[in-house]
């Protein structure tokens, strides 16, 4: 399996410092070769709600041959791993937290995540040319904010399973402290858990992207798509456009006032960053392949997780000053 972000950003723009790369979970392979690495990568150019004033970032024809390779790859496995999750709930008494945790929690998020990735895809194919129409970039938003908050909360899911299939809640001094990347939760699970999610890939992506984009959601600017990427041509234009909308308001020309959105709706190009904004910060990520990244991170520590959640919690440390 060759490493998907590697193959999809080389060509993308380059990022500034403060906005370089951010490494984000490996996803899960079915070659024998091991796992794919994944980036998650964020851009300072990208313009506010009227247009997008950064760079171009559409993608190569293989690129794009090969998003749509592991969209469709990623989409056989959510339904796959959706399905031993729901293998995995049915010993336990119906009706139950544990049951309703697994099949109702994490088999239902699945289900959200294997159509949003598709909706977003159909609406949105990356190998559009033409800027997007306000419905469209509408309903981009609803997939996309379905997508996000079901791709952080699955790991609340997994974290709570595991709490209580081994019966520990009592471990633990606030129920806050139990998530899938708390300190709390990852020193009970069993080795290979706790390794994974403490690599400095997976902790970086759930604190500099998952937990950010969610945050957005919750209590922020909620992740949108900019409706245009402006050439610089575009961009003198708009502005000259904007000075004859001034002047056709001052004199009352609705009819040209009309000409003038309807020509500024056609210009520029599509934009293909994600944008949020939390705690003062803009954040962007390139969304299709982001999307897949993040499938391929759900994916592969799903299939760890069930591999691993009947072994038993790791032992808590001594208290400092017991015997």
């Amino acid at each position: 399996m060759t490493e998907l972000l590697r193959e999809l950003y080389p060509t993308l723009p380059r990022l500034s410092k403060t906005d370089a790369a951010v490494g984000s979970p490996r996803a899960i392979s079915a070659a024998s070769d091991g796992h794919w690495s994944h980036i998650l990568a964020r851009s300072r150019h990208c313009a506010d709600t009227r247009a997008s004033l950064g760079d171009p970032m559409a993608y190569r024809s293989e690129q794009v041959e090969n998003l749509y390779t592991h969209r469709d790859t990623l989409f056989g496995k959510l339904l796959n791993l959706q399905a031993k999750v729901l293998s995995a709930a049915k010993p336990h008494p119906a009706n139950q937290p544990l049951r309703e945790c697994i099949e109702h929690g994490a088999a239902r998020r699945l289900g959200v995540m294997r159509s949003t990735l598709m909706n977003v895809f159909s609406l949105f194919p990356p190998e559009t040319k033409a800027r997007l129409a306000a419905d469209v970039l509408h309903d981009l938003d609803i997939n996309l904010h379905a997508f996000l908050i079901n791709v952080a909360g699955i790991g609340d899911n997994w974290a709570w399973a595991y709490v209580l299939r081994h019966n520990i809640e009592s471990d633990f001094a606030k129920r806050t402290h139990i998530g899938l990347f708390m300190k709390e939760t990852i020193r009970r699970f069993p080795e290979a858990l706790r390794k994974y999610l403490k690599a400095k890939d997976a902790a970086t992506w759930y604190h500099d992207y998952a937990k950010v984009y969610r945050d957005g959601l919750a209590h922020g600017i909620p992740a949108y798509l900019p409706p245009a990427q402006l050439s610089p041509k575009d961009r003198e234009r708009w502005h000259d456009l904007e000075s004859q909308e001034r002047v056709a308001r001052e004199q009352n020309d609705e009819k040209r006032i009309e000409e003038v959105w309807d020509e500024r709706g056609k210009l520029g190009a599509p934009c293909f960053l994600l944008v949020t904004s939390s705690g003062g910060n803009v954040h962007q990520v390139h969304l299709h392949a982001q999307m897949v990244s993040d499938v391929g991170f759900v994916v592969e520590f799903g299939e760890l997780f069930l591999q691993h959640w009947n072994e038993q919690p790791s032992p808590l440390a001594p208290k400092a000053g017991g015997a």
